[in-house]
């Protein structure tokens, strides 16, 4: 599988929004797992 620039981009942009959205949910007591 060939990932062009895009999807490397994609890709990044998706892991910061789950990295942000897990220390989100542990500021607010949830235990988010996944």
């Amino acid at each position: 599988m060939k990932l062009t620039y895009d999807d490397k981009v994609q890709i990044y942009e998706l892991r910061k929004q789950v990295q942000s959205f897990k220390q989100l949910s542990k500021r607010l007591g949830v235990d988010f797992s996944g």
